[in-house]
């Protein structure tokens, strides 16, 4: 949440010095992994997507609303163990993002798949942890804060502390609410 996945996935994602990490959630005693890593003599980074038990992984990525479409109306015929989803709340009303969570995380429990997106929408969260937790799915569901400091992407695991991606949102909203009283200030010292 907060950067774009394309820079999360092939930039820098590691701390400096650290030459590989993870994220991932285990389902049905298997792990499901984006494993990351850096070449000590190399600034470039690697990632892998590995499911426990599989050989090799192709993800799908989607990044329309065309191709987000498409795989929800018809997931099985993608065949894919991996879906890589690229805000998909792009170009959808709120109401919209809700059920398209819904069906997302429905996907999810009936295909078994490993499912990675990433959103800028408050309606997008809520509605994705709501979901998996109706579902009963939620051990399967992790939420990470992606935060930048302009050089490397650090993923923060706050899939039990979500107040600290609501807290990311809310920043621009306390922004306009400062800006609004500084105005009111200086037409409040305005002689007339």
């Amino acid at each position: 949440i907060g950067t774009d996945l394309n820079k999360f996935f092939h930039g820098n994602v590691l701390e400096e010095g650290q030459t590989e990490g993870q994220i991932g959630t285990t389902e049905g005693g298997k792990r499901n992994c984006l494993k990351f890593s850096r070449k000590a003599e190399a600034d470039n980074w690697a990632c892998e997507i590995t499911r426990e038990g599989a050989e090799h992984i192709v993800p799908l990525y989607i990044d329309t609303k065309e191709k987000l479409d498409a795989f929800l109306s018809d997931p099985k015929r993608f065949r894919s163990d991996v879906a890589i989803l690229s805000y998909p709340e792009n170009g959808l009303y709120p109401e919209k993002q809700i059920q398209y969570a819904e069906k997302i995380v429905a996907i999810q429990k009936e295909l078994g798949i490993l499912i990675v997106l990433n959103t800028n929408s408050p309606y997008f969260v809520e509605a994705i942890d709501l979901y998996t937790r109706k579902c009963k799915t939620a051990s399967r569901c992790k939420m990470y804060l992606l935060q930048t400091d302009g050089r490397i992407c650090l993923p923060t695991d706050v899939t039990n502390d979500l107040e600290q991606i609501y807290a990311e949102f809310a920043k621009p909203m306390e922004e306009l609410d400062r800006i609004r009283e500084e105005l009111e200030d200086a037409l409040d010292n305005i002689d007339v």
